[in-house]
């Protein structure tokens, strides 16, 4: 979902269908399984690393360049 900045707790938008699901061993096995949940998004010299929880027992990050 989107947040506001100036109201986080108001939702601007929410996806239909998940665009982030658990595939790897970490991300289906753990502490709680069949879980992922977004950390951060940072953009750096036009890339975005995507850092999210796996499991409740890793930290993963993906990245996007356009």
């Amino acid at each position: 979902m989107l947040l506001s900045k100036e109201d986080p707790a108001k939702v601007l938008k929410r996806t239909e269908q998940p665009f982030f699901a658990p595939s790897t061993q970490d991300e289906v096995q753990g502490q709680v399984d069949n879980v992922m949940f977004v950390e951060g998004l940072v953009e750096y010299k036009g890339a975005y690393s995507l850092y999210y929880g796996m499991a409740d027992s890793r930290i993963g990050v993906t990245i996007f360049r356009p």
